[in-house]
């Protein structure tokens, strides 16, 4: 160990392995693996205490273009940006790849909907 540096405690460890493990290095929104326990315990919720869910997808519609246009780096970009911008939209955003889904907790029927809304004019997209 160098001077200066801090031997990590095995709680630590194991706190930047389990987030290493449900997080998307590119976005840093959860993963395919983090969306997947989500999804399994909002099915329990609903099973025990008649909780109910809203599931939000979001797909880039022909990103293997943008890929190939713009390179690895550059579509790596956009879905920091896309990510960004659906981060600040909506809470609890789980990503499963290039598409988004969402499994989040709704109290009231519309209020998956109102949390898809996107855009100045309220549009859903």
């Amino acid at each position: 160990m160098c001077a200066g540096e801090e031997e990590l405690t095995l709680e630590e460890q194991l706190a930047s392995a389990r987030h290493e493990a449900l997080t998307d290095p590119v976005t840093g929104l959860p993963n395919r693996r983090a969306f997947d326990r989500t999804l399994t315990n909002r099915i329990e919720d609903l099973r025990r205490y008649g909780a109910g869910f809203g599931l939000l997808v979001l797909d880039l519609d022909h990103f293997k273009r943008l890929n190939l246009r713009l390179g690895h780096a550059g579509a790596d970009r956009v879905l920091q940006r896309f990510a960004e911008v659906g981060a600040g939209c909506l809470s609890g955003v789980d990503d499963g790849g290039n598409e988004c889904p969402s499994a989040v907790r709704v109290n009231v029927g519309r209020d998956a909907v109102r949390r898809a809304h996107f855009g100045n004019a309220g549009q859903l997209l």
